[in-house]
């Protein structure tokens, strides 16, 4: 109303101009003692002193940019001519200038005139504080979902035309020279905007004194309690001091409430403060428009906005806007204010809110992997891509006394992570006898440990399964079967001597035990044949059949915890060639901490019509192209000590469908326990088991001779003996000794009892060890 009536009836607002070299410099008024009519001018004494202005220009010279005589050109003019159409030509043209700038290129001296300011951006305050108001009450609308929009929208363009009308009808009626005085200071530091007020000026003023304190008492009243739901939804956790109430009252939020607002108080510049504050809303606003492309770009089911003109373009050009307006308002306090927000988010994230209220940015993840996981074919890795991914078999007991679950051999965990130093896909999984609908809570609690004994092991990045079933080892076979997806599946199975390891998976010690057999006499009763051994074998073959790799692992309690650091010596007994499994495995340990300080020791195995020294010449040429370090061996054997695993490497070699030496007939089995109890010539025996106590089975699954009056029958098994006996010389003191694991027989209680036997027999003695059987595929390569 006032711009208007300045149309017909114009104020009259003094200031004082000195123009020099057509360029204008507008006074300040404090120069000329506040009062710009009687002492805006050139004389020299003003009521028998000297004029203010010829004191402080010409006497004192606190001048740099006018002298004495600029005095003659000193003038007064009107700085709210009204509106008038002129007036908005003469401020329709760009005069922007940069800091201490009367004029682009030109600069003033602040001591005597005003000069432009750094550029801030409290000017936007005002029009966007409020956008989020509808969300905040969304509990007292009727629709939100349609409320929301509508009322945003207008409320943006109601203020956004005000805002908008009120430059341009101020550009109208105002000089272009005392609009750029920001703070006032040509006027006596008095607001234009309350000098062409009607009817009076104070309606600015009261106005404005209102309007800061209602928006205070109102931060004052809603920040705390926001600031407590905050803390009471455990989003963040070092936000819980702030849950507690005094009286009904949020007390400690009303506090730091407080305190914030005083710390703004003493800062002492609106300027720095209103940047400060700009940047933060618009770090909400940007944060809202990236939310809404994100869900709109990844097609979540939950996004589904009822306004019909929405598209993820606004939302776009809403971030590049905020980010344009944090970037110009200061480019510092941009990049702190982002860097906050990244370090609140990421906080959250590692931390864990215990109430999950959704998240924008789970979904981009998420079809991260679908997209990876759909270029993964099913197609075999190059061997230069190869990685070990496991799956580990965990077995869980619950403790009564203490109430909570316990890990039977958590060592399993630790060479987890030692052999994966806390990268690659580790599937951590246990097998619970029974029925689903019975053990789902326990199900749940045994997932949600098992997840802190990963965190634990320092196993990050790792998943959990547990399965329910009826069978322990149907169970064990299905998640052989089904775990991973697409091309991100295990290809290892470890196990202890007494639980099964595949391709890098674990198996060891699940909710049944599956331990290897250490004492013949538990599975026998009254002559009676338990069939573990034979399920445990079988799982063992459908690891061979799936070509996972195998790795069984001895005495697995004796394996160092994260903390123990090893030095000494990690041996490989290369007995065949099976894709270079062991040396991979040795090589990933050491790269750990605890084992980097051990020194590798290849042993290879050479028969006696074999160069001892040209064999050793090759493998340390190899190991070099490797390039490992390595200590290298060969050793001369016997034949008939490494017969299994010859005939294993020529099967291998040629695909043949011939039995394994282990699949011996009943009347083979016999043959070969006669010529064991009665050699003839201990040089010339050729098989490398001897199948004790294994007579003639009946169909009752009956043993003929007892396992116990044939303990001495399997003290004389001589192929493993005499090679155990080779290795121990060379390996005794070893930290950790790889050998060579012979080929799992096919199906047949024989051939699975002499198996374990010979198995049993080849690690006596050894402190710790691990048989590792190749995937039948190269893992490791001089070109990788």
């Amino acid at each position: 109303i006032g711009i208007i009536k300045s149309a017909i009836s114009p104020i009259y607002l003094p200031i004082c101009i000195i123009e020099k070299d057509n360029v204008k410099h507008l006074l300040k008024s404090s120069i000329l003692k506040n009062n710009v009519i009687r002492y805006c001018h050139s004389n020299i004494t003003c009521n028998g002193e000297i004029c203010p202005l010829r004191q402080a220009i010409c006497e004192n010279n606190i001048s740099s940019s006018i002298d004495c005589s600029d005095l003659n050109n000193v003038y007064l003019i009107n700085g709210i001519p009204g509106l008038k159409d002129w007036q908005f030509k003469n401020n329709f043209k760009s005069m922007y200038m940069k800091d201490e700038e009367i004029k682009n290129g030109i600069l003033g001296d602040s001591n005597v005139e005003v000069v432009s300011k750094t550029t801030t951006s409290f000017f936007i305050l005002g029009n966007v504080t409020g956008i989020m108001a509808g969300s905040n009450r969304s509990g007292d609308l009727k629709d939100p979902s349609q409320s929301i929009p509508r009322g945003t929208i207008l409320a943006v363009i109601t203020t956004s035309v005000i805002y908008i009308l009120l430059a341009f009808l101020l550009a109208c009626s105002i000089q272009g020279i005392l609009l750029r005085d920001r703070d006032g200071l040509s006027i006596n530091q008095q607001l234009v905007e309350a000098v062409i007020a009607w009817p009076s000026s104070y309606v600015i003023i009261i106005g404005a004194l209102c309007a800061c304190f209602g928006a205070g008492l109102q931060c004052l009243i809603g920040a705390p309690r926001l600031l407590q739901s905050v803390a009471k939804d455990d989003i963040m956790p070092i936000l819980k001091p702030f849950q507690s109430t005094f009286r009904n009252e949020p007390f400690k939020a009303l506090l730091f409430t407080l305190t914030l607002s005083e710390i703004s108080v003493l800062v002492a510049n609106l300027d720095v403060v209103t940047t400060i504050v700009s940047e933060f809303f618009l770090m909400c606003y940007l944060s809202v428009n990236l939310v809404c492309i994100l869900q709109t770009l990844l097609h979540e089911p939950s996004w589904r906005p009822r306004f019909r003109f929405y598209h993820w373009v606004l939302s776009f050009v809403g971030v590049v806007v905020c980010i344009s307006i944090m970037l110009i308002s200061s480019w510092y306090l941009a990049l702190i204010t982002l860097t906050i927000g990244i370090i609140v988010y990421l906080y959250i994230w590692y931390a864990g809110a215990n109430k999950e209220w959704g998240e924008g940015l789970k979904g981009l993840p998420m079809s991260i992997a679908h997209v990876a996981l759909s270029r993964l074919n099913d197609r075999p890795m190059h061997t230069k891509n190869f990685r070990p991914q496991i799956l580990a078999f965990i077995k869980c007991k619950y403790n009564e006394n203490q109430h909570r679950w316990m890990i039977e051999h958590e060592k399993v965990l630790d060479l987890l992570s030692q052999l994966k130093a806390g990268k690659g896909l580790v599937i951590v999984a246990t097998v619970i006898q029974g029925k689903y609908d019975e053990n789902r809570d326990i199900a749940e609690q045994l997932r949600q440990y098992l997840k802190e004994q990963m965190i634990t092991h320092k196993i990050l990045n790792g998943f959990i399964d547990v399965l329910v079933t009826n069978n322990i080892y149907d169970g064990i076979n299905s998640l052989m079967q089904t775990s991973g997806v697409g091309g991100f599946r295990p290809n290892t199975v470890q196990s202890c001597l007494a639980s099964i390891s595949y391709t890098y998976i674990f198996i060891c010690n699940i909710n049944a035990s599956i331990d290897w057999p250490t004492s013949w006499e538990k599975y026998q009763f009254d002559g009676q044949i338990d069939d573990t051994i034979v399920s445990y074998l079988d799982s063992i073959r459908l690891a061979e059949n799936k070509n996972f790799a195998i790795l069984l692992l001895k005495n697995i309690d004796s394996y160092p915890s994260l903390l123990d650091i090893q030095s000494g010596y990690i041996d490989i007994w290369w007995i065949i060639h099976d894709g270079g499994l062991l040396f991979l495995l040795a090589f990933l340990l050491q790269q750990h901490h605890v084992w980097n300080k051990c020194i590798l020791r290849l042993f290879t195995i050479c028969l006696p019509n074999q160069e001892q020294h040209i064999r050793q010449h090759e493998l340390e040429q190899y190991v070099y192209n490797l390039r490992i370090q390595a200590e290298v061996y060969a050793i001369t054997v016997p034949d008939q000590e490494i017969s299994a695993f010859t005939k294993y490497r020529t099967m291998t070699t040629v695909n043949s469908k011939s039995s394994n030496p282990f699949d011996r007939t009943e009347k083979q089995v016999n043959f070969g326990r006669e010529n064991h109890l009665h050699p003839t010539n201990n040089d010339h025996i050729y098989y490398t088991f001897t199948p004790s106590a294994i007579g003639q089975i009946t169909k009752g699954k009956r043993l003929e001779y007892t396992l116990v009056e044939d303990l001495q029958v399997r003290n004389k098994m001589h192929s493993a003996a005499r090679l155990n006996q080779t290795i121990l010389e060379r390996s005794r003191n070893a930290q950790l000794v790889l050998i060579n694991l012979p080929k799992v027989p096919r199906t047949n209680v024989n051939a699975d009892y002499a198996y374990i036997e010979f198995v049993d027999q080849l690690c006596a003695g050894i402190y710790r060890c691990i048989l590792v059987k190749g995937g039948g595929r190269e893992v490791i390569t001089i070109f990788s």
